[in-house]
């Protein structure tokens, strides 16, 4: 008991001498939802004998009116803030995901098959982290520097494919040509995509309040650095128990920008209600690719071909803040 009496003694002296005031201390819980629309894409290149890259492969997969529901927490001390959430999707039906080939390496402008799957997300969750300034121009006007580490990770499922193959014909022709195979529901095997992002984004929030209940934000990010790792996996029977993966890792420099608007309501000192629309762009970012048998993990590294990643990503959220 006395160990315990001399401790706080310690911690508020300790408080005392370096300045810190416990009154200055605000914390902030959101619980949030969002709706969420975009589009992952991947993409496998080669470098043809000129050293030109060419593109072999292209994956789109939607994101179509994804439920995400979170919650974040926010600690704020002065003009130094610390805060942190985390967000979870409910799995559903997600539009289509697109899968184009151009496999005549005689002609790479020739898009040879096309299909369209039925797309299943399996799993989206997202946490941030940041740690950003809050420093007041004026009564009315305020910005907010801050640095931000996100990650993510989704993954889908591409079903009931149908598509038109012109590498089935000899010579091969365009997709669209009336001398491709088509390949109705029901022939072509599944597909399974997952994706992890590491982003590392430095921006600033601005901050206006044209009457004393509202407040009005405009957010400007880029990413300095980010990182994504994914497995495409291509089956070869209808049950998913055989097939080829493909393990991708890729990074970039300032590959991605965000824009963000944001309206707050205050109803008094501690609650808030507010609605938010954020864009993400991750511009084409390339690195290595390896493949390996289905089921298996270990990779073997294709240096003939290599991997890129972009995403444009959109949401829509609105939320309440409980202020202590």
């Amino acid at each position: 008991m006395k160990k315990k009496f001399v401790l706080c003694l310690i911690l508020l002296y300790s408080s005392s001498l370096f300045g810190f005031e416990w009154k200055s201390v605000n914390l902030e819980i959101q619980p949030t939802y969002t709706l969420e629309n975009g589009v992952y894409n991947e993409f496998v290149y080669q470098y043809d004998n000129d050293g030109n890259e060419q593109k072999l492969s292209e994956l789109n997969w939607n994101l179509k009116n994804i439920s995400n529901f979170g919650t974040a927490i926010t600690i704020g001390y002065k003009y130094i803030n610390l805060s942190g959430d985390f967000s979870i999707s409910i799995p559903k039906r997600s539009g289509f995901m697109f899968d184009s080939d151009w496999q005549d390496t005689s002609d790479y402008s020739k898009k040879t098959n096309y299909s369209i799957s039925e797309n299943t997300l399996l799993t989206n969750y997202k946490t941030n982290v940041f740690l950003s300034g809050n420093f007041k121009l004026s009564n009315d006007f305020s910005f907010l520097p801050y640095l931000n580490f996100c990650y993510t990770y989704t993954s889908f499922s591409g079903n009931n494919a149908y598509g038109w193959y012109g590498d089935s014909s000899y010579p091969m022709v365009a997709w669209d040509s009336p001398e491709a195979i088509y390949y109705e529901k029901g022939i072509l095997c599944g597909i399974d995509y997952s994706r992890a992002n590491y982003y590392f984004n430095l921006g600033t929030k601005y901050e206006c309040k044209p009457i004393q209940s509202v407040s009005l934000a405009f957010d400007l990010g880029i990413t300095i650095y980010s990182l994504t790792k994914s497995i495409d996996t291509h089956f070869s029977n209808h049950t998913k128990t055989e097939g080829n993966s493909y393990y991708d890792v890729m990074s970039g420099w300032l590959t991605g920008c965000k824009l963000g608007l944001d309206g707050t309501f205050s109803f008094n000192k501690h609650f808030k209600a507010g609605i938010n629309y954020n864009l993400f762009l991750q511009g084409q970012i390339s690195g290595i690719t390896a493949t390996t048998s289905y089921p298996g993990n270990t990779y073997i590294l294709n240096t003939a071909v290599f991997s890129k990643a972009s995403s444009l990503i959109n949401n829509f959220s609105i939320y309440c803040i409980i202020k202590k």
